[in-house]
């Protein structure tokens, strides 16, 4: 395996998405869902007045947007031909296993010892689960690559 070949989580396009989830007035956030269907118009900086979750704030913003992540006209999560958590992977570079545990609801990961939050978490509470794992994650993703490299696979 090469070093082209590694995934690269994109820690930057994350923090940007919890510095937007920071900003959020507390009723315009629903963790349980991607956006409240009912009241979105399609707009895609959501500024018809509609809830949405983490990964739906995210299609918000223009360097994620770039990425490929949008929502689609029924309010669901898209990125280059992958749905949820595999749109919310291939956007920010992580496992969908990572992707799950962080905009899933009360998710357990296999690598990390916490749960994430539940349905009724805040904006704010969510942004601060995803700083906590992008600080493990690079420990973790250093450690991996460091190891993968003295045993020379790449």
């Amino acid at each position: 395996m090469s070093n082209d070949t590694k995934i690269k989580p994109r820690y930057d396009l994350l923090l940007r998405l919890c510095d937007k989830l920071e900003k959020l007035p507390r009723s315009r956030f629903d963790y349980s869902t991607w956006v409240d269907t009912e009241k979105w118009k399609g707009k895609v900086d959501l500024s018809c007045g509609t809830t949405a979750c983490a990964l739906g704030w995210a299609t918000t913003i223009p360097s994620i947007r770039k990425q490929g992540l949008k929502l689609s006209r029924i309010g669901s999560v898209l990125c280059k031909g992958g749905y949820a958590e595999l749109a919310a992977s291939i956007a920010f570079g992580i496992s969908n296993e990572d992707a799950s545990f962080l905009f899933y609801p009360g998710s357990v990961s296999s690598i990390y010892n916490w749960q994430s939050p539940g349905q009724h978490a805040t904006a704010k509470q969510v942004a601060a689960h995803i700083r906590r794992f992008v600080n493990a994650h690079k420990v973790l993703h250093n450690d991996l690559h460091e190891e993968f490299r003295v045993r020379g696979v790449y």
